[in-house]
């Protein structure tokens, strides 16, 4: 339901393959497009060992009549993750590349890419489904809520136009008193 507008879009229906172990669903926005959709995660344990999650996605654009699936993703392995759409990106945390590296995907709205977010370096590689992305002016930062120290909590800003490899460590310190 759009409040603004007090509009009802129904979606259709998709339901899961039965193998489909966990999905979730993401709203997201383009400003420069004024496009809204939802990204559907799927997550599938792979044969034959059965251990590891690969994932699968599928795009419904608000207005169209039908979910897309799209294959020309990065490969990721899964995790129960939280997003945040900020500019036409949707960011999404605690996933894996095909290396175990803990990485973000992100999500192009306008171009329905899904690429990888590495995480700042330095920052505890145990500490990651502890952070979350949020947003500072504009751009993404990654914030760790289960590490908040006494003088401040410590964030890291993604860099304007950076693949994500280039952060920029800021500490908001609280007030005396």
């Amino acid at each position: 339901m759009n409040n603004a507008t007090n509009e009802v879009q129904v979606l259709p229906r998709y339901e899961p393959p039965s193998r489909c172990e966990q999905h979730y669903l993401y709203f997201c926005y383009d400003p420069y497009t004024d496009i809204y959709k939802i990204l559907r995660t799927m997550a599938f344990r792979k044969k034959p060992d059965l251990t590891t999650l690969s994932m699968r996605y599928s795009i419904f654009t608000l207005g169209s009549h039908t979910w897309t699936d799209f294959d020309h993703a990065v490969l990721l392995q899964y995790g129960k993750s939280r997003g945040l759409c900020t500019d036409g990106i949707l960011y999404l945390n605690k996933f894996r590349d095909v290396g175990g590296r803990h990485v973000m995907a992100m999500f192009s709205v306008q171009s329905n890419t899904l690429e990888v977010v590495c995480y700042p370096n330095g920052l505890d590689e145990s500490r990651y489904d502890e952070c979350h992305p949020v947003e500072v002016k504009g751009s993404l930062a990654i914030i760790d809520i289960n590490f908040v120290r006494e003088e401040g909590i410590s964030l890291c800003l993604k860099q304007e136009g950076s693949d994500g490899s280039s952060w920029l460590k800021q500490k908001i310190e609280y007030p005396a008193g």
